[in-house]
């Protein structure tokens, strides 16, 4: 598991395990998440974090009171299906909205039944 929070040498690690092609199966970020922005990941930092391949697991940790938006909601499950491995998508410490509209869900997570 990848653990990138606003601490840069945990982003060195990220960036030495893509070059030398190590998986990284779960991601988590810990404060760290800004939004999804044209497919990456872009971190609070303002570094982007390109698609994984091997990705099977997300993680979110914002805090209280911190709200995830839908339009985030959305694109980090569409960032999670460029991997073929990816199945799951969670949130902890932070809010979210109270529905999210199933039309704009990606039949790609619908059909591999993403949780």
């Amino acid at each position: 598991m990848l653990r990138v929070d606003n601490d840069v040498t945990n982003f060195l690690h990220f960036y030495f395990s893509l070059s030398y092609n190590i998986p990284i199966c779960n991601l988590e970020l810990r404060f760290s998440f800004n939004k999804v922005h044209d497919g990456d990941i872009l971190l609070k930092s303002g570094l982007c974090l390109p698609p994984l391949s091997s990705l099977e697991k997300i993680l979110i940790n914002e805090g209280y009171g911190n709200l995830i938006s839908e339009d985030n909601i959305i694109g980090l499950l569409n960032y999670g299906i460029q991997s073929e491995k990816f199945r799951e998508l969670w949130f902890f410490h932070c809010e979210l909205p109270e529905f999210i509209r199933p039309g704009i869900i990606p039949e790609t997570a619908k059909s591999r039944q993403i949780k």
